[in-house]
């Protein structure tokens, strides 16, 4: 699978490093994988799936994971490639697509839920999907305005607060936390102008 995996970001004319794809990694369902790879690899893994569905003897469960996977590689797609604001045909298809994921990933959980196997995990940060695909009808794709953006922001500003505080009150480092971050904003907002001034 990972000469096969080669081969299919090759293809495609990815220059991400391939991740690793081992066996291991697929009965225990976990793949150690860069956000820039995770894309790319699901649509192989769908792809492969989707071919293995189609054969005499292939499970309810091969076919369950490869419409599980087909589903969210189409919306993905379909948000990665809109504005901040989606179509109609954009919202009506995202949703459909992502409905049709949560269906079948539940329905793969109850299954190995039975046999009390662990081979469809449901961890408890799974259900963020869930609000974003019953968020769409609101036409924001949440790919321009989700609270990733936010965690980003608050990972880039924690450092700039920490060095505020030594030697300063709670309001001292505050106050100095929020004065390095409106100098840098504003050198970010004069550059901006400079690359967008005629």
């Amino acid at each position: 699978a990972h000469v096969e995996l080669i081969r299919f970001f090759k293809e495609r004319g990815v220059t991400q490093a391939v991740p690793e794809f081992r066996k291991q990694m697929m009965r225990a369902g976990i793949f150690d994988l860069k956000a820039m790879n995770t894309k790319h690899t699901l649509f192989f893994l769908a792809s492969e799936l989707c071919l293995a569905s189609h054969l005499d003897d292939a499970s309810d469960e091969l076919k369950w994971a490869a419409e599980c996977l087909w589903s969210l590689t189409h919306l993905i797609a379909i948000l990665d490639n809109a504005s901040q604001l989606l179509s109609t045909t954009e919202e009506r298809k995202a949703t459909d697509h992502g409905r049709c994921f949560l269906d079948t990933y539940k329905r793969l959980v109850m299954l190995a839920r039975q046999d009390s196997s662990n081979r469809w995990p449901a961890p408890p940060k799974f259900h963020y999907i869930m609000h974003q695909v019953l968020d769409l009808e609101n036409k924001w794709n949440p790919f321009r305005w989700s609270c990733f953006l936010d965690e980003d922001f608050m990972g880039k500003i924690r450092p700039l607060m920490s060095s505020s505080v030594r030697g300063n009150t709670m309001w001292g480092a505050i106050a100095k936390g929020f004065d390095k971050y409106l100098k840098a904003l504003d050198m970010l907002l004069r550059d901006c102008l400079l690359y967008t001034s005629p």
